[in-house]
Protein backbone atom coordinates (compact mmCIF):
# COMPACT_ATOMS: atom_id res chain seq x y z
CA UNK A 1 0.00 0.00 0.00
CA UNK A 2 1.28 3.60 -0.84
CA UNK A 3 1.13 6.28 1.73
CA UNK A 4 -0.03 9.73 1.50
CA UNK A 5 2.74 11.30 3.74
CA UNK A 6 5.28 14.10 2.91
CA UNK A 7 8.97 14.00 3.78
CA UNK A 8 9.79 18.13 4.16
CA UNK A 9 13.47 17.90 4.43
CA UNK A 10 14.08 15.60 1.11
CA UNK A 11 13.73 16.67 -2.40
CA UNK A 12 10.73 15.83 -4.85
CA UNK A 13 12.25 12.93 -6.30
CA UNK A 14 12.93 11.44 -3.07
CA UNK A 15 9.64 12.30 -1.75
CA UNK A 16 8.27 10.14 -4.59
CA UNK A 17 9.92 7.34 -4.15
CA UNK A 18 9.43 7.19 -1.01
CA UNK A 19 5.62 7.29 -1.49
CA UNK A 20 6.03 4.13 -3.53
CA UNK A 21 8.72 2.61 -1.05
CA UNK A 22 11.76 2.92 -3.60
CA UNK A 23 15.14 4.39 -4.00
CA UNK A 24 17.32 5.45 -6.72
CA UNK A 25 14.58 4.70 -9.72
CA UNK A 26 14.15 6.26 -12.94
CA UNK A 27 10.79 8.09 -13.43
CA UNK A 28 8.30 7.37 -16.45
CA UNK A 29 5.38 8.99 -16.79
CA UNK A 30 2.83 7.07 -18.75
CA UNK A 31 0.64 8.99 -20.68
CA UNK A 32 1.81 11.40 -23.43
CA UNK A 33 -0.69 13.56 -23.53
CA UNK A 34 -2.28 16.99 -21.39
CA UNK A 35 -1.82 15.45 -18.19
CA UNK A 36 1.56 13.57 -18.84
CA UNK A 37 2.98 16.80 -20.14
CA UNK A 38 1.85 19.20 -17.19
CA UNK A 39 3.38 16.50 -15.13
CA UNK A 40 6.83 16.87 -16.64
CA UNK A 41 6.75 20.52 -16.38
CA UNK A 42 5.74 20.32 -12.61
CA UNK A 43 8.29 17.63 -11.98
CA UNK A 44 10.85 19.33 -14.26
CA UNK A 45 10.92 22.57 -12.76
CA UNK A 46 11.42 20.73 -9.09
CA UNK A 47 14.73 18.85 -10.89
CA UNK A 48 13.33 15.48 -11.28
CA UNK A 49 14.57 14.16 -14.29
CA UNK A 50 11.97 11.73 -16.28
CA UNK A 51 13.64 8.88 -18.17
CA UNK A 52 11.25 7.94 -20.31
CA UNK A 53 6.97 8.69 -21.57
CA UNK A 54 5.05 5.54 -22.09
CA UNK A 55 1.41 5.28 -23.84
CA UNK A 56 -0.39 3.23 -25.64
CA UNK A 57 -0.78 5.08 -28.08
CA UNK A 58 1.61 3.78 -31.22
CA UNK A 59 1.31 7.08 -33.28
CA UNK A 60 3.37 8.46 -29.74
CA UNK A 61 5.94 5.96 -29.88
CA UNK A 62 9.23 7.71 -31.20
CA UNK A 63 7.91 10.93 -30.11
CA UNK A 64 10.31 12.82 -28.33
CA UNK A 65 8.89 16.17 -26.12
CA UNK A 66 12.07 18.09 -24.32
CA UNK A 67 14.37 15.26 -25.27
CA UNK A 68 12.29 12.57 -23.27
CA UNK A 69 11.03 9.45 -25.58
CA UNK A 70 7.71 8.31 -25.75
CA UNK A 71 8.13 4.54 -25.72
CA UNK A 72 5.42 1.46 -24.80
CA UNK A 73 5.36 -0.87 -22.15
CA UNK A 74 6.64 -3.52 -23.76
CA UNK A 75 10.17 -1.62 -24.52
CA UNK A 76 9.96 -1.25 -20.71
CA UNK A 77 10.24 -4.54 -20.05
CA UNK A 78 13.09 -5.58 -19.49
CA UNK A 79 13.94 -2.50 -17.07
CA UNK A 80 10.46 -2.87 -15.02
CA UNK A 81 12.30 -3.42 -11.62
CA UNK A 82 14.56 -0.21 -12.43
CA UNK A 83 11.67 2.38 -12.80
CA UNK A 84 9.13 4.12 -11.16
CA UNK A 85 5.96 4.46 -13.63
CA UNK A 86 3.63 7.48 -12.48
CA UNK A 87 0.47 7.63 -14.22
CA UNK A 88 -0.49 10.64 -15.42
CA UNK A 89 -4.55 10.26 -17.07
CA UNK A 90 -7.55 11.42 -15.34
CA UNK A 91 -8.68 7.70 -14.89
CA UNK A 92 -6.02 5.58 -14.07
CA UNK A 93 -7.94 2.36 -13.42
CA UNK A 94 -7.77 0.67 -16.27
CA UNK A 95 -4.05 1.46 -16.82
CA UNK A 96 -3.33 0.24 -12.75
CA UNK A 97 -4.43 -2.72 -13.89
CA UNK A 98 -2.34 -3.19 -16.96
CA UNK A 99 0.73 -2.46 -16.10
CA UNK A 100 -0.17 -4.98 -13.01
CA UNK A 101 -0.60 -7.57 -15.82
CA UNK A 102 2.45 -6.84 -17.28
CA UNK A 103 4.45 -6.83 -14.27
CA UNK A 104 5.45 -3.92 -13.55
CA UNK A 105 6.03 -3.76 -9.57
CA UNK A 106 6.48 0.45 -8.95
CA UNK A 107 3.50 2.42 -10.38
CA UNK A 108 1.82 4.92 -8.64
CA UNK A 109 -0.49 8.10 -9.71
CA UNK A 110 -0.72 11.32 -10.57
CA UNK A 111 -3.16 11.94 -8.13
CA UNK A 112 -0.65 10.85 -5.77
CA UNK A 113 2.73 12.69 -6.64
CA UNK A 114 0.29 16.17 -6.89
CA UNK A 115 -0.22 17.14 -3.38
CA UNK A 116 4.06 17.26 -3.37
CA UNK A 117 4.30 19.41 -6.32
CA UNK A 118 1.69 21.67 -4.90
CA UNK A 119 3.25 25.32 -4.11
CA UNK A 120 1.02 28.01 -2.11
CA UNK A 121 3.03 30.52 -2.43
CA UNK A 122 3.21 29.73 -6.39
CA UNK A 123 -0.43 28.89 -6.26
CA UNK A 124 -0.98 32.90 -5.36
CA UNK A 125 1.51 34.34 -7.70
CA UNK A 126 0.00 32.34 -10.54
CA UNK A 127 -3.61 33.62 -9.37
CA UNK A 128 -2.70 37.09 -9.07
CA UNK A 129 -0.67 37.20 -12.55
CA UNK A 130 -3.61 35.02 -13.96
CA UNK A 131 -1.21 33.03 -16.12
CA UNK A 132 -2.99 30.36 -17.74
CA UNK A 133 -0.93 27.00 -17.80
CA UNK A 134 -3.40 25.40 -19.88
CA UNK A 135 -2.52 27.33 -23.21
CA UNK A 136 0.39 26.13 -25.38
CA UNK A 137 2.28 28.92 -25.41
CA UNK A 138 2.40 29.53 -21.25
CA UNK A 139 3.48 25.51 -21.53
CA UNK A 140 6.41 25.64 -24.22
CA UNK A 141 7.49 29.03 -22.45
CA UNK A 142 7.57 27.35 -18.69
CA UNK A 143 9.33 24.21 -20.90
CA UNK A 144 11.92 26.14 -21.92
CA UNK A 145 12.56 27.47 -18.74
CA UNK A 146 12.48 24.68 -16.92
CA UNK A 147 15.09 23.39 -19.61
CA UNK A 148 17.60 26.08 -18.13
CA UNK A 149 16.80 26.12 -14.73
CA UNK A 150 17.59 22.25 -15.05
CA UNK A 151 20.63 23.03 -16.35
CA UNK A 152 22.22 25.52 -14.37
CA UNK A 153 21.39 23.19 -11.45
CA UNK A 154 23.11 20.22 -12.99
CA UNK A 155 25.96 22.34 -13.93
CA UNK A 156 26.91 23.71 -10.64
CA UNK A 157 26.38 20.79 -9.55
CA UNK A 158 28.82 19.14 -11.42
CA UNK A 159 31.06 21.51 -10.24
CA UNK A 160 30.78 20.69 -6.26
Amino acid sequence: MIKNTTYKSENVREQILKLSNQNDKKICIFGAGTYGKNLYYKLNSNLVDIYCFLDNDMKKWGYMFNNVTCISSKELQMYKNDVLIIVAIQNPTEILEQLNNEGFPYVITKQIVDPLLLNPALNNLDTSLKIDYSSEKTQCLVGELNKIISDIYKYYNSKL
